[in-house]
């Protein structure tokens, strides 16, 4: 288990691309399930993030609030 929560890690990759005399930006592609999380991950990427819309959509929803946190959570982990 990391040492260390995701926010803090997030808030600790935008400090460092922001503290040097020509910041970086931080390249963050859009997960919307576990599968393409993790080929994010091994690409290369530091960060990822997941939108309701796009959890909707890969769960085969519209976004109209159908699908709960904890089916976008259960749809994301497995």
């Amino acid at each position: 288990m990391p040492s260390s929560s995701a926010g803090a890690r997030l808030r600790r990759l935008l400090s460092s691309s922001l503290s040097t005399p020509h910041p970086k930006s931080l390249a963050m592609p859009g997960a919307f399930n576990g599968l393409v999380a993790r080929a994010v991950a091994q690409a290369g990427f530091e960060a990822t993030y997941v939108s309701g819309a796009g959890v909707a959509a890969g769960m085969g929803l519209p976004d109209v609030g159908l699908a709960g946190n904890v089916h976008a959570f259960l749809f994301c982990v497995l």
